[in-house]
């Protein structure tokens, strides 16, 4: 049985999250690669991050798509609150952190065995995830464009 070790809410896939929606997906791909790829160094992780975090620059090309307008995309926008609002924000977050939460953690231990227990630990992780990036987004802010 798996020990109950917390939850560990990560804010570095933030740096995808922002990217620009016109960013090239090769850029994209290679900076989620870079900055996983990071971070398993510092935790001595195997890859896990890094592959997390592909996964979650892989599937922001297509929420974005799905999600906003022609005229996001001719705009260039930067998926952040100030941007598109907090609810969009949160939605936005919350599914791309969820996504990425699951996979750190399935990979990490690597059994579908305890499986009610890792998705639990993936949802508040990417809750409490969101909540830290809507604050660190408001503390970044300009004080004249606050939503």
């Amino acid at each position: 049985m798996l020990h109950y070790n917390g939850v560990n809410p990560y804010i570095y896939p933030l740096f995808i999250l922002l990217l620009p929606v016109n960013t090239s997906y090769f850029l994209l791909l290679s900076l989620s690669f870079c900055i996983g790829f990071f971070v398993d160094l510092l935790q001595f992780t195997s890859g896990i991050h890094a592959a997390a975090t592909v996964l979650t620059g892989f599937l922001r090309i297509f929420f974005l798509r799905f999600s906003l307008s022609k005229e996001n995309y001719e705009k260039n926008i930067d998926p952040n609150i100030k941007e598109k609002g907090v609810a969009w924000f949160s939605i936005y977050a919350l599914i791309l952190l969820f996504i990425h939460h699951f996979v750190l953690y399935f990979l990490e231990v690597f059994t579908f065995s305890e499986f009610f227990f890792t998705f639990l630990k993936a949802v508040l992780s990417a809750f409490t995830s969101v909540l830290i990036i809507i604050l660190i987004e408001y503390l970044f802010m300009p004080t004249s464009k606050k939503v």
